[in-house]
Order: C-alpha cells, then sequence, then structure tokens
C-alpha cells in the first residue's frame, strides 16, 4: 500500500510541474524563437511583429497568443497554421480583413477581435 501512495504522490508531483511548465507565457520573441516546440503562450503584445509566415508553423504547441496593439495593418496568415491555437486575441489592430485561411484554425475557443 505504501508503494502506490508514493507512486501516486510522484504522479501527482509530475502532473503539477508539467502543468506548471505549460502555463509559462512567453513575452519575448526571441526566446520564443530559440525553443519553438516549448512555448505553449505567447504574449506579443505592443510590440512590433514582423515574421515571414512560415515561422509561425514552429510553434507546434502554441495554444495562446496575442498580439494585442501591435497596430497591425494585415492579418500574418502564418497564424492559420497554429494547429493548436485555442485563444488568439487580435485587438487594438488595423487591418480590415480576415482571410479565408482563418477557418483552418478549427481548434480556436476564443477571439478577440476589439477595437
Amino acid at each position: 500500500m505504501k508503494n502506490i501512495i508514493i507512486s501516486i504522490s510522484f504522479l501527482l508531483i509530475s502532473c503539477a510541474s508539467f502543468s506548471q511548465e505549460k502555463q509559462v507565457e512567453f513575452k519575448n520573441l526571441k526566446e520564443a524563437l530559440k525553443s519553438p516546440e516549448k512555448v505553449f503562450r505567447l504574449n506579443l503584445s505592443n510590440q512590433p511583429v514582423n515574421l515571414p509566415d512560415s515561422i509561425w508553423s514552429t510553434f507546434i504547441n502554441l495554444e495562446y497568443l496575442s498580439l494585442k496593439d501591435d497596430h497591425l495593418i494585415e492579418f500574418p496568415e502564418g497564424i492559420t497554421r497554429l494547429k493548436k491555437l485555442k485563444t488568439l486575441d487580435l485587438s487594438g489592430n488595423d487591418f480590415k480583413v480576415i482571410p479565408v485561411q482563418f477557418l483552418e484554425l478549427s481548434n480556436l475557443e476564443e477571439l478577440y477581435l476589439n477595437d
């Protein structure tokens, strides 16, 4: 019985560690690009963002992306390659059209387009 309790405790600690690691939010693009597969949350709000569309696909585990108040004129079409994206904040930008490829974000649950 003691072994089972130790195993369960280890499992709970392991799950908690994984969960905490997953919640880390990158706010610096340069840091995020060092290990893009480890990035689950990327907050590039209030920053000039000028990435080639092909770079976005390196963030294979990205679930949350904020480009809030970046004053983008065009929607970054590379975002449509983020297959695990659940939350996208595009508030405070200046584009008028969202491309049809946007519909490819099949896991998207939350979209913010304020202002």
